[in-house]
């Protein structure tokens, strides 16, 4: 499952824009919003060419976002990558609430990633959803192999014929 762009600044945005809010960052907060907005248009137009099942729509706002970070033990007033995932996992698993599985997949050498890595543990037990992170080196090897156990143990049944 991948998040488009856009959904994923929704669901962001709510965090930041309290945050400077309370910091009183408020030609911030005007400056986002109102790109946020231009993002929003942009996508109404363009989900005119899409199928409708597809089209899904997530408002800018989360009432969550304190509690979700909180479950981490992340502040509102922390940021960066790992924090933006915070916001993520949990709004996957709120939308999609029988995800067997969370891949982190990144690029070699991105501090982000490591972080987010090193909160594995905590994401599990707080989740309750195992979490891989595959690293793409550049290199062209197979790197995925390592999703192949847990995808062969969440099959779906075969619908008979």
């Amino acid at each position: 499952m991948t998040t488009p762009y856009s959904e994923y600044l929704r669901l962001i945005s709510s965090a930041y824009f309290r945050r400077w809010w309370k910091d009183g960052e408020l030609s911030r907060l005007v400056v986002f919003k109102t790109m946020l907005g231009i993002v929003d248009v942009v996508e109404r137009y363009l989900r005119r060419y899409i199928p409708a099942e597809a089209a899904r729509w997530f408002p800018a706002s989360n009432p969550n976002v304190e509690s979700d970070l909180e479950r981490f033990h992340v502040s509102l007033f922390n940021e960066g990558e790992s924090y933006d995932n915070i916001l993520k996992i949990c709004h996957l698993l709120r939308e999609h609430p029988d995800l067997a599985l969370l891949v982190q997949a990144s690029p070699a050498f991105c501090c982000p990633s490591v972080v987010t890595e090193a909160m594995k543990s905590e994401i599990e037990a707080v989740t309750g959803v195992p979490m891989i992170s595959i690293t793409y080196d550049g290199t062209g090897t197979v790197q995925n192999d390592v999703i192949v156990p847990y995808l062969q143990s969440h099959r779906a049944p075969v619908a008979s014929r």
